[in-house]
């Protein structure tokens, strides 16, 4: 890093005020500031600045001055603002401000005869600075309580928001745990609903099944019986069948005997009638014979 002299390339506003760039430098382990005297006034403290040049940014002039005045080199991590440094005849200059990490403090740097360095803690600084524009720098620096303050009024302010947010999805997690168990419950209830349903359907098909299973053994009782009642009527055919054949062979036999006994009446009946006939005629052939012999005595 190259240093630079005199003023010819400063930038300036339209209302041709000198634009200014530098850098607060803080030790953020000893929570101290590295400040510097003016090159003008020995006994005044100021921060390392100088003039903002066309060719580069704010930022890049704000380090290379802090090199050059300080010996610092580090990060910058936040613009503090910019400030107005103003005189008797009025505003004198703008000054862009930044706060740097310290990262390294070099023994050699450009202006080290001209300057002093040296470390503060942020009571002495407030102390030692004159300048009303860079006490305002410092004031709100990360090393202020002021900003701590505010900090830790934003750190209250952002506990008593997460407080609240905490109670707030405590809230809402009671809500929906209730909400959950409301509907675990509808879910339990439901699933009795749907046990019990399937349990009598299951007792319906079961007594369906008990219905099935009693009409098929009343079917099969039936048919054994009908079975039984076939066999029964195929015996009793049978039966009936020999008994009619039987009784037809009694019948016939009667109606054998009968003819036989006819018959035999009949014969009788000739053979009586035969014998009176044979009797009758003989009784006439006797009377002839008796007749005869009469003739014959006369």
């Amino acid at each position: 890093m190259a240093p630079r002299h005199g003023h010819g390339q400063d930038v300036v506003d339209e209302n041709g005020i000198r634009q200014v760039a530098g850098c607060l430098p803080i030790d953020v382990v000893s929570k101290r500031f590295l400040l510097v005297t003016s090159s003008s006034h020995p006994d005044v403290w100021v921060i390392p600045k100088g003039g903002w040049e066309k060719d580069e940014t704010q930022k890049q002039a704000a380090m290379r001055e802090t090199w050059e005045e300080a010996g610092v080199k580090g990060v910058i991590n936040k613009h503090l603002g910019v400030f107005t440094e103003k005189s008797k005849h009025g505003v004198k200059a703008h000054h862009w401000i930044y706060e740097m990490e310290i990262k390294e403090v070099t023994k050699k740097f450009p202006e080290q005869k001209k300057r002093a360095r040296r470390w503060f803690t942020y009571d002495e600084a407030m102390v030692v600075v004159k300048a009303h524009y860079i006490k305002d720098a410092i004031s709100m620096s990360s090393l202020s309580p002021l900003v701590h303050s505010g900090d830790e009024e934003k750190k209250k302010k952002k506990k008593k928001k997460e407080g609240e947010d905490d109670k707030e999805k405590k809230k809402e997690k009671k809500k929906n745990k209730k909400k959950d168990s409301e509907e675990d419950d509808d879910d339990e209830e439901e699933d009795k609903k749907k046990k019990k349903k399937n349990k009598k359907k299951d007792s319906d098909e079961e007594e369906n099944d008990e219905d099935d299973k009693e009409e098929k053994k009343k079917k099969k009782g039936k048919k054994k019986d009908s079975d039984k009642d076939e066999e029964g009527s195929e015996e009793d055919k049978k039966k009936k069948k020999k008994k009619n054949k039987k009784k037809g062979s009694e019948e016939d036999e009667d109606e054998d005997k009968k003819m036989k006994k006819k018959g035999s009446e009949d014969d009788e009946e000739k053979k009586e009638k035969k014998k009176k006939k044979d009797k009758k005629k003989y009784s006439e052939d006797e009377g002839i014979e008796i007749n005869s012999e009469s003739e014959a005595i006369k």
